[in-house]
């Protein structure tokens, strides 16, 4: 019996291709700062879903926020492959309609609702069929900087370690968020979440992307 090429076989490649492009776009992005403004005002989660579902060409359904007929919700959705793909862009952004606001990390809620989303699928025996793909500019000091990973709201919280097991290529220096650094030295190899949330299942992740890259992404299937 032949055997189909799975979901994550065809996004490895997809997302390396779209790291090189961001490379070669920002070549001349030396500085942090002007790297943090363009992640903020010229680059959303709809334009990374397009880089993404750009290979897929007319196989690709995008922003299929509603179910409408036998096209599931999802970001990405690819019909022939029954392919569904979840898109999220992290940045560290300044909170609309306040003066001098202090900037933001991505709340905790919304990505959670993603791996939710993924687990329950995997758990419906979509293992090879459903994935989660996370994006970033590389700018920040460290990586909570742009999702909360926090026990709590404030400057330098300790890391909530129940949030940490969804990131297995973070490591702990220390007890605080800040203390969290992205181990590139296991960058492009399967490792399995240790959140005991997907109960007897596999939630795989594969971190894409070196430091010194102007973009890295994490793909979760």
């Amino acid at each position: 019996m032949s055997r189909e090429p799975k979901i994550e076989q065809y996004l490895v490649s997809t997302c390396l291709l779209v790291i090189d492009e961001f490379n070669h776009q920002f070549r001349f992005v030396e500085s942090k700062e002007e790297l943090e403004l363009i992640a903020n005002n010229e680059f959303n989660e709809t334009d990374l879903a397009f880089k993404i579902g750009f290979p897929f060409k007319q196989m690709a359904y995008f922003e299929n926020k509603e179910k409408r007929g036998n096209l599931p919700k999802t970001d990405i959705y690819i019909k022939e492959k029954d392919f569904k793909i979840e898109i999220k862009y992290l940045r560290n952004y300044s909170a609309k309609n306040k003066v001098n606001s202090s900037s933001n990390s991505l709340p905790w809620t919304q990505l959670k609702s993603d791996f939710d989303w993924l687990i329950n699928d995997i758990k419906l025996g979509k293992k090879h069929k459903s994935a989660l793909i996370i994006g970033w500019f590389n700018y920040f000091d460290y990586f909570s900087q742009i999702v909360q990973l926090g026990t709590g709201r404030g400057p330098a919280p300790n890391y909530d370690q129940a949030k940490v097991d969804y990131f297995p290529f973070l490591r702990a220096l220390g007890p605080k968020t800040k203390d969290l650094e992205i181990a590139y030295d296991i960058a492009y190899e399967a490792r399995s979440s240790l959140t005991p949330d997907v109960k007897g299942h596999q939630l795989n992740c594969m971190l894409l992307g070196k430091e010194t890259d102007k973009f890295n992404m994490v793909l979760y299937w």
